[in-house]
């Protein structure tokens, strides 16, 4: 797994062993920041469900002020610091290592939310409830959710912009709006 562009492109990352998180793929990934754009110069980014950090780490690369990483399993969260250690962006990354419902309301504004919870398990529409209840999203910014099937969101302060299909993922993109 290695990083796609920015400052860090090519660098290798490690990812935890086993099942217990899946890494979004490069192409995913690629897309992603091909719409938000390569320079994030300044931006806050928060990264839900964060496995390895990747995402978070591709987002630094480009120039994001600071990343914000929620991850509850063990060997993720480890393999986050190893990660930023080696990138050597410690400083860059606000790290919660627990349950992504308990770490929300400690959280404050973003520019842009990257959120891949588990899959069929009914995240995308308690995350959009969340995120608009606690005022989670800057105003212009971008929610960014990856869910395994074909869903149909209705959130007040959240427009569904576009949906994309990658192999088995779908990248829904959400944009701010007043409600």
């Amino acid at each position: 797994m290695q990083i796609t562009g920015g400052s860090f492109r090519g660098r290798k990352l490690t990812s935890p062993k086993g099942t217990e998180t899946r890494p979004s793929p490069s192409r995913l990934r690629e897309a992603l920041f091909s719409i938000v754009g390569q320079n994030l110069e300044g931006k806050e980014f928060l990264d839900l469900f964060s496995g390895s950090g990747i995402l978070s780490f591709e987002a630094l690369s480009r120039g994001a002020e600071t990343a914000t990483l929620v991850e509850q399993d063990r060997k993720a969260v480890k393999c986050i610091q190893t990660n930023a250690k080696a990138l050597g962006c410690e400083e860059q990354i606000t790290l919660y290592p627990m349950d992504v419902q308990k770490a929300l309301g400690r959280l404050s504004t973003f520019d842009v939310i990257y959120a891949d919870p588990p899959y069929k398990k009914g995240w995308g529409p308690k995350l959009l409830q969340a995120i608009v209840e606690l005022g989670l999203l800057k105003e212009g910014g971008i929610f960014f959710l990856e869910e395994g099937e074909d869903l149909e969101f209705d959130q007040p302060g959240l427009r569904l912009n576009k949906k994309r299909q990658y192999g088995s993922s779908y990248l829904y993109e959400f944009l701010s709006v007043a409600s």
